[in-house]
């Protein structure tokens, strides 16, 4: 299992937990929070989140464990 931390400017907005291909996102209650939208399966599982998809790619492409893009606000922090 691999576990995420995202920011927005500094602040803790959620996290992401991946086991095998299965991503789940605790939103945590912050009002910064942009992707309290997103679509859950019936098991309570996302379904197409590209935008944290291709960083999580990007960071295990590059063996890295941030990510901040230089025009982007997010941060993505690898925990475990």
């Amino acid at each position: 299992m691999e576990k995420y931390e995202l920011y927005y400017s500094g602040c803790l907005i959620g996290k992401i937990e991946i086991n095998n291909t299965e991503y789940t996102y605790l939103a945590i209650d912050n009002e910064l929070d942009v992707f309290a939208f997103l679509k859950e399966n019936s098991k309570g599982l996302l379904v197409d989140f590209p935008f944290i998809e291709s960083r999580i790619n990007n960071m295990k492409k590059f063996k890295l464990n941030k990510l901040q893009y230089q025009n982007s606000n997010y941060e993505l922090i690898k925990v475990e």
